[in-house]
């Protein structure tokens, strides 16, 4: 990895991480009028607008010639990445530029419940990064699972085979290297995974503990990337969560300078 300074650079909008006001007990599917729990298939909603967000780097808590927290022209505060839609500020969340080792910037957003992830996304506006791996917790960030890596150099970034072209196979599921986010025609980048694509195909969910593992709730996500980006100030990426029930989504970004980002985190109420 090259060792020139560090930074990121993340757009208005870009952690969405809220969840939707809950439903009144006659229209909640999960809940009979005398709110007794009954069969329900829950509804997707998005659980991250509007959230607290946790950086442990953003430009300007010293002022300097880019950014500085006390002008609002200028700030790049981390509350910028969870704006609602209609609302963003032109202005962006910012990393600081990182001068040594770990090149890298942690996103948390404490979403207060467990969820059963259903799928991932990113969506990046600038080059995308030349690695991602993806964790979930179900501890609230004691311990880490992968739930899938993306890289152009697998067996180097992260000591595994790409996965097959057909498909993971194998007695249960395990945390695959995918290809990395490709450059799109605009000049950004996309990132989608499904956590059930992730598992082996034929596993019975209802019979599998295994299986039921790999899509047990989450209390925390984390995405650990590493890229090449440029220096400029590059337009944004976007990060999308489809999940089915909250907790912590942790976001760990490794990148060079600049890149711009969005999440969205769908969730069952």
């Amino acid at each position: 990895m090259p060792t020139w300074l560090w930074g990121l650079l993340l757009t208005a909008g870009t952690l969405s991480a809220a969840l939707s006001p809950g439903l009144p007990a006659s229209a909640d599917p999960c809940y009979d009028e005398a709110r007794e729990p009954r069969s329900c298939i829950p509804g997707l909603v998005n659980a991250a607008l509007g959230r607290e967000v946790l950086a442990s780097s953003t430009c300007g808590r010293s002022a300097n010639r880019v950014c500085d927290s006390s002008d609002p022209q200028r700030a790049h505060s981390a509350d910028l990445l969870t704006s609602a839609p209609g609302t963003a500020s032109p202005l962006c969340w910012r990393s600081d530029l990182l001068q040594q080792a770990p090149f890298n910037v942690t996103l948390t957003v404490p979403l207060g419940k467990a969820f059963e992830l259903v799928f991932v996304s990113l969506r990046f506006c600038s080059a995308p990064p030349t690695s991602v791996a993806l964790l979930k917790s179900q501890d609230h960030g004691r311990s880490w699972v992968p739930l899938g890596f993306f890289s152009s150099s697998c067996t180097l970034d992260y000591g595994r085979l790409p996965a097959p072209a057909d498909g993971p196979s194998g007695p249960g599921p395990e945390a695959l290297c995918f290809p990395a986010p490709q450059a799109q025609p605009d000049g950004g980048g996309l990132l989608a995974f499904s956590v059930q694509d992730g598992s082996p195909q034929g596993l019975d969910l209802d019979n599998s503990p295994v299986l039921q593992d790999w899509l047990a709730p989450a209390t925390a996500m984390r995405e650990d990337a590493a890229s090449t980006w440029s220096s400029t100030d590059c337009p944004a990426a976007a990060v999308g969560a489809c999940a089915s029930t909250a907790g912590t989504i942790q976001l760990v970004v490794t990148a060079t300078t600049a890149g711009r980002a969005s999440i969205v985190i769908q969730a069952v109420s």
